[in-house]
């Protein structure tokens, strides 16, 4: 089961106010499905999302005007 499979899956059971929060720990099947995450994220909380740099083959970083996020 994915990362947004889980969220949509435990959103009656969530403890924050958004479905897709992105938490410390999360992994993700491949950079797509972390792309779509955030983008969901990102749109529920109200701001956008961008590929950072990317760091070798396992490294792909995520930016928003709030946050930087290393997911690897």
């Amino acid at each position: 089961m994915g990362a947004i499979e889980k969220a949509l899956r435990n959103a009656s059971n969530r403890k924050g106010r958004f479905i897709f929060e992105p938490t410390p720990g999360m992994t993700f099947d491949c950079v797509s499905e972390t792309q779509e995450f955030y983008n969901m994220y990102s749109w529920e909380v109200g701001f956008g999302t961008k590929k950072g740099d990317k760091y070798g083959k396992t490294m792909q970083e995520f930016q928003c005007q709030c946050h930087v996020s290393t997911i690897y």
